[in-house]
C-alpha cells in the first residue's frame, strides 16, 4: 500500500483525534483524591524497632520495640488514628534477637490517645492532638509523616521530587514509582534528613571547629527511606504495606574509626478494611506543628524527672563513689572497674540544679575530714564544667561571698566560659559585676574575672548578640585600658579586649598597635599579636597598618616581626609573598631576615590544614631564597613542626616563634603554640607567650653588691645610652583566649631573687620544721562533643564524644626522729567514650552503643630522707600483694542505662544484661592474659610486669608500625631532630583516636618481690676525702637480716694537667651466694693547652679502659675473672702534618703573620690553621679480652661478621682474644680504609656526621661549636690594635689607658677591665674586691693588688675574691665565674672571651662596631 493512499490518511487522522479526546477527558476527571476511603476503618498491624549498635568486632545492638494495632477511621479529607493493644520488648546483645513482648505500663498509656490528620491530595495539612506529653506527640508525628503520599504527581511521573512536611521539617523527597500489575504499585521515598529545612538538631562542644578549610569527612551519615505497597481502589490509593526505615551511621576519622549506628524500622501491614461503626472522638483537640520538638535540659521530656531530694541523693552517692575510688589501695586491673563514667553522670545531675539548689548541695558538704575535704574539692572542680546558667551564677556567688580560696576562685573563673552550654545575653548582663569586683577580693581574682568575662562575651555573642550590646562591651574594655595607669592592669584589659575578638575589636587593636594612642612599645606588640586570630578574616585592615611598620627600620625587632607575621597570614597569596620577598631580599637586619627565611622554610612542607595553602606558595620561594650564614646560629626564627595522619586526617602542630636580642642573640621573646586536631575540630589548642627583657642583666645585678667600679668608669669617655628596665611578661592562652597574664618589674624580680638567695641559709631549718598535708583533686573535661537529634521513629537520639580525667594527689610531709618522711599518693583516671544512644520513653531507659577507652595510674611514694650524718633515702616494701603502675583498656559495649535499670529489666527482660561486651566469636581460652615482659629486681624489692589482657587477638607490632609509617606525613625540615618526636606523637595519637578493635588491655605495674616478707630498702651516700661510696641495702624489716646489698665506690684523681684517672669498684652481696665484684679502671691522657692558638700538631690523646668482673669470697681486694682491656689512641694524621707544611691557605698566610712575633696572633688564618691541627683524625683501637661469658663471646663474633659485611676478611684476625682496629678520617671525605689487624677494607660514611665525634684538643674543643659562636664573643687586644667582638679593627696610638669592657649602663656596676699600652699590654681589673694589675715580669706577668705583689702558685687556678687566677710562665689566665668571662693575657696579646649578653649593659673598646671611635673609651 502506498503511503499516499487517501483511505489510510483518513483512518490515521481519525485514530489520533480519538486519542486526544480521551486524554482531555481523563485530565478533566480527578481520579484519585485520597489515601483512605471515607467512612471506612482501616486496621494496620504496627511493628517498630529502635536500636543502637555496632558492627565490629561483631554485630550487637541494644534495642527496644513497640507493636500493636493502628486504627485509622477515614473521613472526608481527614483521618482519625489511634493505637490499640500496644506491647513492647527490650533486648541487649547479639543482633537479630529480641525479648518477649509485654503490655506497656500505665505511664505509657498516653500513646493510646487518638489523633487526627487532615489531608490534601495525600499530603498532610493539619495535625490535631489531645492534651498529652511531648514524647507521645513526637512518636505520632513520625507516624503521620510516614502516612502521606504526593498523589497528584504519582499518577504523572515515575521518578520525581516532592516537597513534603514531616517530623524532620520541610524535606525534598525523592520518589520512585513502579507498577507491579494493573492496580498495584510500589512507591519508594527516600530523603536525607540533614537537608530538611528546620531539621530538629542541637549540637554543643567545648572545643572549637577548625576555622580554616579542611578535607574532613562528615563522620555522621543519616538516611530515611519508606517503601509503600499501594492498590488502586476507585478514587483512593489503599496502602497495603509500609516499611519505614531510618538510620544514623557514625564512623569517625575518615571511616577508619569503629562504627556505631542507630537504626529504626516501622512496619504497617493492612489487616482489615471495614465500615466505621464506633467513631473515635478527640477531647479538647488542638492543632500542633508536624515538626519534631527537641528536649531542653531534660532529655526525657518529662519521663525521667526526679524530685530534688532524689537528685541530691544521687549527687551525694556519686561524689561518695568518686571519693571511695581514691581510698582503695593498689592498681585495679579488673576489666569491669576500669570504665568509670561517674564524672559524666555527676555533671548530668548537677545540671538539673538551679542556683539555690547548688548552694544547698555545697553547704551539705560539711566537715573537715579527709573524705569531706575530697568531696568538696571534686564538687568545686566539677562546678564550672556543668555549663548551665545557674552554675555560672553560683560561681559568682561563691566568689562574692568569699566562700572559696583565691586559687580555687581563679580556677572556677578560668574554666567557666569554655563550658557554657546555652549562650544567653541575660547571663552576660547578670555577670557584669565581675568587671567591678570589690576591693577586698584579691587582684589576681579580679584580673582572671576580666579575662574570663571577655571570653564569655565572645562565646555568647558568637551565637547571638545585638550590635549595640557587643559594641558597648568592646568600648568598655577599651576605655578601661586607656584609663588604667598600672602596667599589669592595662595588660589585663588589653588581653580581655582581645578575648572578645568580635565586632570592632580588630580596629581598636590596630589603633593601639599603630602607635596612635601613644602607648608603650610593649602594648603595641601585644595588640599586634592579639590580632593573629582575626587577621585572615580582616586582611583589609592589616595591610595599611602593618606594612609601614615592617619597612620602618627604627621599629623594634619584635614589632617588625609581628607585622611580618600578620602580613603573611592575613593574605597568603603569591603577590603578597612576592612583595615581601623583594623587600626582605635586601633587609640588613639578619634576625628579621632569618625569621622570614625560617617562616617560608617551615611552611614549605607543612601538613597543618590552616597553613596548607601557604605551603605550596612558600615552596616556590625557598628555592631562590638566600640562605642565612652558617657561621653563627641566629635564634630568631619562626619554627613550625607538624604531622598528619593522611588516612585518618588527625594530626598535631607545634609552632614556636623565637625573637632574640640582635646585639646578644639571647632569646627575649618566645611564643609557643601546641595544637591537636581531628575530625575538623581543634581538640587541644594552648599557647604560651614569654617576654623577658633585661632579665639576665637584672639577675647579675642582684647577685653582688659592687662598690667602687662606678668611680673608675667616670674617668673614661663613655658612649651613653639608655638601658630599658627589666620587663617580664607571661601570657597563657587556651583556644586562642588568654587565661593568665603576669607582669614582673624590677621590684618584683628583686624580691624573688632575694628570697631565692636566702634559701641556702634556711634550707636546713625548712627541712627540720616544715610539715604540711596535701589533698588536691583535679577534674577536667578536655573535650565534649554532643548532639541531640530526632530519630525516624520520633524519639530522641544522643551522639556524644567525651573525655574526662581525674587526678588526685594526697599525702603528708612530716619530720621524724630518723629523717623527713614524705608520703604521697598520686592517682589518675582518664576515660574517653564515643557513644550513640536512643531514648526509650516507654520505660524511661537509654539504649546505647559505646566505644570506650580508659587509662588508670597509681603511684604511691613513701620515702624517708635523712641529711644529718650520712645522706640517705629509705622506703619499706608492702607486705602484701600490691600493684602500682599504669593500666589501659579499650572495649566496645552495648548497654541499657537509666534510673532503676536493674529493677525494670527484671520485669521486662530478665535475661537481658545491663552491659554486653561485644566480642568476636572466640573460645574462652583465647582471652588469657599474655605476659609480654617480666623483670625482677630483688635488690629494690619489686618485680615489673607488662601484660596484655582481655585481648581477642594479639596486636601485631609490625602491622601497627606499618600502618603508622604508611600514613605518616611530617614537617620537620627546619630541625630534622624533630622527626623522631613527631613519629612518637603520632604513635600516641594513633592509640588515642583509633585504638585496637574490640576489647584489649595493657598494664605495666610493679608488685613486691615477696609479698609475704616486708623489707626495707636503703640508699646511702658516703664521702671520704676523694672517695665516694653509694650503697644499696635490702634487709628484712623485722629481723634486720641483710638480703641484698650493692656497694659502689669511686675514686677520681687528676694525675697531671693533661691526664686523669677514674676507678670504680662495685660489689653485689646476696645471702647464700658468692660475692660478685666488678671493677673499672680508666686512664685518660689528652693534650690540653690554654694557649688559644697553636700551629704545632698536638700530642696523641689516649684512653685506656680496663674492665674486670667475677665471683669472689670476699668484698675486699682486686677483681678477678673475666676481663676486657680497651686502648684508644687518637692523633693527628700524617696527611694533616703534610698539609700544614705546604704553601696553601691558611697555613702559608699564618706563617707570614707569625714573623716578628713570638706568639700566635688571633687572626682568621691562624685560627683556621690551629683549628685543623687540633682535630685528631687518626685512631687506633686495641681490644684484649679473656674468659668472656658466652653472651659476650657471641657479640664479638657478630662484630666480626659485620666486618665481613663491609668486605673485610676476618680470617686474617687471630683468635688469641685480641685485635687491633685502625682508621683515618680525612677532611671532606666520605670514605676511609678500615684496617683490622693486617686486613684492610674501604667503608663509606657521612663526613658531616663523623666530624661531630672526632676528638678536638685545646680550646677548639669548645670554641668550634656553633652554639659557642652564637652566645659568646671574642675580643683581641694587641699593642696597637683591638679587634672587637664585631670583627672591627680599631687602631689606637694614644698612650692613655683604654676601657676594654665595663658594666657602664648600670647604677651599681660590677666590673671594669682597662688596659695601658707601652711595649707590652698591662691590664687593670676592678670589681667588688678592688683593683688588681697584670704587668710584665720577664717573659710572663705578675699580679699586683693596690699595694703590693700577689704571690700565686703557678699552673694552678687559685681563688681570688670572685675570680680564679692561674699564673703560667708566659701567660696569665683569669676566670670570672659570675659573668662567665675569661681572659688570657700575654705581653703582646690579650684575649677576652665572654657571653654576648654582657654587651646589653656593657661598653668598651671591645664592643665598638665602627673603626671610628671619636676617642670614646679613652681615659679623660
Amino acid at each position: 500500500m502506498s503511503i499516499t493512499d487517501n483511505n489510510f490518511v483518513k483512518y490515521f487522522l481519525a485514530w489520533k483525534l480519538r486519542r486526544i479526546f480521551v486524554i482531555i477527558l481523563l485530565c478533566s476527571i480527578q481520579s484519585i483524591y485520597g489515601l483512605f476511603t471515607p467512612e471506612k476503618e482501616y486496621r494496620y498491624l504496627y511493628n517498630a524497632t529502635s536500636s543502637s549498635g555496632v558492627l565490629l568486632p561483631s554485630s550487637a545492638t541494644s534495642s527496644w520495640g513497640l507493636n500493636g494495632i493502628l486504627v485509622i477511621q477515614a473521613r472526608e479529607n481527614a483521618a482519625v488514628m489511634q493505637f490499640q493493644s500496644l506491647k513492647m520488648n527490650i533486648w541487649n546483645g547479639k543482633i537479630g534477637e529480641k525479648g518477649e513482648d509485654i503490655d506497656i505500663n500505665e505511664s505509657a498509656e498516653d500513646l493510646l490517645m487518638p489523633f487526627e490528620v487532615t489531608y490534601k491530595m495525600g499530603l498532610v495539612e493539619n495535625f490535631t492532638i489531645q492534651n498529652e506529653p511531648v514524647w507521645v506527640t513526637n512518636i505520632k508525628r513520625s507516624i503521620v509523616g510516614i502516612l502521606q503520599l504526593d498523589l497528584s504527581t504519582i499518577e504523572k511521573e515515575a521518578a520525581f521530587h516532592s516537597m513534603e512536611i514531616n517530623h524532620y521539617g520541610q524535606c525534598n523527597i525523592e520518589y520512585v514509582v513502579s507498577s507491579e500489575n494493573d492496580n498495584e504499585k510500589i512507591i519508594r521515598k527516600s530523603l536525607d534528613p540533614r537537608t530538611c529545612i528546620g531539621q530538629p538538631f542541637r549540637f554543643w562542644t567545648n572545643v572549637p571547629r577548625m576555622q580554616c578549610p579542611h578535607s574532613e569527612q562528615d563522620p555522621i551519615l543519616k538516611s530515611s527511606e519508606r517503601l509503600y505497597y499501594v492498590r488502586h481502589n476507585n478514587t483512593v490509593q489503599d496502602i497495603l504495606y509500609i516499611n519505614a526505615t531510618g538510620g544514623i551511621y557514625v564512623q569517625p576519622f575518615q571511616s577508619f574509626g569503629e562504627a556505631h549506628f542507630y537504626f529504626s524500622r516501622q512496619n504497617f501491614q493492612l489487616i482489615t478494611v471495614q465500615d466505621t461503626v464506633n467513631q473515635i472522638s478527640l477531647y479538647n483537640p488542638h492543632t500542633v506543628t508536624l515538626q519534631h520538638e527537641l528536649p531542653e535540659e531534660d532529655l526525657t521530656q518529662g519521663r525521667g524527672v526526679l524530685d530534688k531530694d532524689s537528685i541530691f541523693k544521687v549527687i551525694g552517692n556519686l561524689l561518695d563513689r568518686l571519693s571511695q575510688t581514691l581510698e582503695t589501695p593498689g592498681l585495679d586491673t579488673e576489666t569491669n572497674n576500669l570504665h568509670n563514667t561517674t564524672i559524666s553522670i555527676l555533671l548530668y545531675y548537677l545540671g538539673m540544679l538551679d542556683r539555690t539548689d547548688l548552694e544547698i548541695a555545697y553547704n551539705n558538704i560539711s566537715g573537715t575530714s579527709y573524705k569531706e575535704e575530697t568531696i568538696r574539692n571534686m564538687f568545686l572542680e566539677a562546678l564550672p564544667q556543668i555549663g548551665s546558667k545557674d552554675s555560672a551564677l553560683f560561681i559568682f556567688d561563691l566568689i562574692q561571698s568569699h566562700k572559696v580560696s583565691d586559687i580555687i576562685a581563679i580556677q572556677l573563673l578560668t574554666q567557666l566560659p569554655f563550658h557554657i552550654r546555652k549562650p544567653d545575653v541575660q547571663l552576660l548582663i547578670t555577670l557584669r559585676p565581675l568587671l567591678s569586683l570589690e576591693r577586698e577580693i584579691s587582684t589576681e581574682i579580679q584580673n582572671t574575672a576580666i579575662l574570663s568575662y571577655g571570653t564569655l562575651i565572645y562565646k555568647i555573642c558568637l551565637v547571638y548578640c545585638s550590635y549595640e550590646i557587643l559594641d558597648d562591651y568592646v568600648r568598655f574594655y577599651l576605655d578601661k585600658f586607656t584609663e588604667s595607669t598600672e602596667y599589669e592592669k592595662k595588660m589585663i584589659w588589653l588581653e580581655g579586649l582581645a578575648n572578645i575578638q568580635l565586632g570592632r575589636v580588630v580596629e581598636f587593636l590596630e589603633s593601639i598597635a599603630s602607635g596612635k594612642n601613644a602607648e608603650s612599645r610593649h602594648f603595641r606588640v601585644l595588640a599586634a599579636w592579639a590580632s593573629l586570630p582575626s587577621a585572615p578574616l580582616r586582611p583589609e585592615i592589616i595591610y595599611p597598618v602593618y606594612w609601614p611598620m615592617l619597612v620602618n627600620k627604627t621599629e623594634h625587632l619584635e614589632m617588625r616581626i609581628a607585622a611580618l607575621t600578620l602580613l603573611i597570614v592575613s593574605n597568603p597569596t603569591p603577590s603578597r609573598l612576592i612583595s615581601l620577598y623583594w623587600y626582605m631580599k635586601t633587609e640588613p637586619n639578619l634576625h628579621l631576615y632569618n625569621y622570614f627565611y625560617t617562616t617560608l622554610k617551615s611552611m614549605e612542607q607543612t601538613t597543618y590544614p590552616c597553613y596548607l595553602h601557604m605551603g605550596s606558595i612558600a615552596a616556590q620561594f625557598t628555592r631562590v631564597l638566600r640562605k642565612p650564614s652558617n657561621n653563627k646560629l641566629l635564634l630568631t626564627g619562626n619554627y613550625l613542626f607538624d604531622y598528619k595522619d593522611t588516612y585518618r586526617k588527625f594530626g598535631a602542630m607545634l609552632h614556636g616563634i623565637v625573637i632574640a636580642n640582635p646585639a646578644t642573640n639571647i632569646p627575649e621573646t618566645m611564643y609557643v603554640t601546641l595544637n591537636n586536631y581531628g575530625s575538623g575540630t581543634t581538640i587541644n589548642h594552648v599557647s604560651l607567650y614569654i617576654k623577658a627583657e633585661g632579665l639576665l642583666h637584672s639577675l647579675s645585678t642582684y647577685l653582688e653588691n659592687p662598690t667602687q667600679v662606678k668611680d673608675i668608669l667616670n674617668q673614661y669617655k663613655l658612649d651613653r645610652k639608655e638601658i630599658a628596665p627589666v620587663h617580664l611578661e607571661i601570657i597563657a592562652q587556651v583556644q586562642q583566649k588568654t587565661v593568665l597574664c603576669l607582669h614582673l618589674n624590677h621590684t618584683n624580680i628583686a624580691k624573688i631573687v632575694q628570697y631565692l638567695a636566702s634559701l641556702p641559709d634556711n634550707i636546713y631549718q625548712i627541712y627540720q620544721n616544715t610539715e604540711f598535708h596535701i589533698n588536691q583533686q583535679r577534674i577536667n573535661i578536655p573535650i565534649t562533643m554532643e548532639s541531640v537529634q530526632v530519630t525516624d521513629m520520633g524519639t530522641n537520639v544522643r551522639l556524644s564524644m567525651t573525655a574526662t580525667s581525674l587526678f588526685s594527689m594526697r599525702g603528708n610531709f612530716i619530720h621524724s626522729d630518723i629523717g623527713r618522711n614524705n608520703h604521697v599518693i598520686l592517682r589518675t583516671s582518664i576515660h574517653g567514650s564515643e557513644i550513640i544512644e536512643n531514648y526509650n520513653p516507654l520505660v524511661d531507659l537509654w539504649h546505647a552503643a559505646e566505644r570506650a577507652q580508659s587509662i588508670h595510674g597509681y603511684l604511691p611514694i613513701n620515702i624517708t630522707i635523712g641529711l644529718d650524718e650520712r645522706p640517705f633515702i629509705t622506703y619499706n616494701t608492702p607486705g602484701e600483694h600490691f600493684k602500682m603502675g599504669v593500666v589501659a583498656h579499650v572495649r566496645t559495649v552495648t548497654h541499657i542505662r537509666g534510673t532503676k535499670t536493674q529493677t525494670k529489666l527484671k520485669a521486662i527482660c530478665p535475661n537481658c544484661p545491663i552491659s554486653y561486651t561485644v566480642r568476636r566469636e572466640l573460645p574462652i581460652n583465647k582471652l588469657k592474659t599474655i605476659n609480654l615482659f617480666e623483670f625482677e629486681f630483688p635488690e629494690l624489692g619489686g618485680k615489673v610486669f607488662t601484660k596484655l589482657f582481655d585481648c581477642e587477638s594479639a596486636i601485631s607490632r609490625e602491622k601497627v608500625i606499618t600502618d603508622i609509617l604508611s600514613s605518616h606525613q611530617a614537617n620537620y625540615q627546619i630541625w630534622p631532630g624533630m622527626k623522631i618526636v613527631l613519629a612518637a606523637v603520632h604513635l600516641l595519637d594513633y592509640f588515642t583516636y583509633v585504638p585496637p578493635k574490640g576489647s584489649c588491655g595493657l598494664t605495666v605495674y610493679v608488685e613486691p618481690f615477696d609479698a609475704l616478707v616486708q623489707t626495707q630498702v636503703k640508699f646511702e651516700y658516703v664521702k671520704n676525702n676523694r672517695h665516694h661510696m653509694i650503697s644499696l641495702t635490702n634487709r628484712e624489716l623485722n629481723s634486720q637480716r641483710v638480703l641484698y646489698q650493692w656497694n659502689l665506690a669511686a675514686l677520681y684523681d687528676t694525675t697531671s694537667w693533661i691526664s686523669d684517672s677514674l676507678k670504680i669498684k662495685a660489689t653485689k652481696i646476696t645471702s647464700d651466694e658468692k660475692i660478685m665484684k666488678f671493677c673499672i679502671e680508666a686512664d685518660r691522657e689528652m693534650d690540653w693547652e690554654w694557649d688559644f692558638l697553636n700551629v704545632n700538631p698536638p700530642s696523641p690523646s689516649k684512653l685506656k679502659l680496663v674492665l674486670v668482673w667475677g665471683p669472689s669470697d670476699t668484698a675486699k681486694g682486686k677483681c678477678s675473672g673475666s676481663s676486657i682491656i680497651l686502648n684508644l689512641v687518637g692523633e693527628v694524621s700524617k696527611t694533616q702534618v703534610e698539609e700544614s707544611q705546604k704553601e696553601k691557605w691558611p697555613y702559608d698566610q699564618c706563617r707570614k703573620e707569625l714573623k716578628k712575633r713570638n706568639y700566635v696572633p688571633y687572626t682568621d688564618t691562624c685560627y683556621e690553621a690551629s683549628k685543623e691541627l687540633s682535630i685528631l683524625r687518626k685512631y687506633q683501637f686495641f681490644l684484649n679480652y679473656e674468659n668472656l661469658p658466652e653472651p659476650l663471646s657471641k657479640i664479638v663474633w657478630k662484630l666480626r661478621a659485620v666486618y665481613e659485611l663491609f668486605g673485610g676478611n676476618s680470617n686474617y684476625t687471630n683468635n688469641s682474644g685480641q685485635f687491633l682496629l685502625s682508621a683515618v678520617f680525612p677532611k671532606n671525605s666520605d670514605s676511609t680504609e678500615l684496617e683490622l689487624d693486617s686486613n684492610k677494607v674501604t667503608i663509606q660514611y657521612d663526613s658531616n656526621f663523623i666530624e661531630n665525634f672526632l676528638i678536638r684538643t685545646r680550646i677548639h674543643r669548645y670554641m668550634d661549636s656553633v652554639l659557642f659562636h652564637s652566645f659568646f664573643s671574642t675580643c683581641i687586644i694587641e699593642p696597637n690594635i683591638v679587634r672587637s667582638i664585631y670583627n672591627t679593627t680599631i687602631v689606637f696610638n694614644s698612650h692613655k689607658n683604654i676601657l676594654l669592657l665595663g658594666q657602664c649602663y648600670d647604677d651599681n656596676p660590677r666590673f671594669a677591665l682597662r688596659a695601658s699600652k707601652n711595649n707590652v699590654i698591662d691590664v687593670f681589673i676592678t670589681d667588688e674586691t678592688g683593683t688588681i694589675k697584670i704587668i710584665q715580669y720577664f717573659n710572663g706577668g705578675r699580679v699586683y693588688n693596690a699595694t703590693s705583689h700577689v704571690p700565686l702558685e703557678k699552673h694552678v687556678f687559685q681563688k681570688f675574691g670572685s675570680k680564679w687566677i692561674k699564673l703560667r710562665d708566659e701567660s696569665v689566665d683569669i676566670l670570672f665565674p659570675n659573668i662567665l668571662l675569661f681572659m688570657h693575657w700575654t705581653q703582646k696579646q690579650v684575649l677576652l672571651l665572654f657571653p654576648t649578653y654582657l654587651t646589653e649593659f656593657s661598653c668598651g673598646i671591645c664592643t665598638v662596631n665602627s673603626s671610628i671611635t671619636n676617642n670614646f673609651y679613652e681615659e679623660l
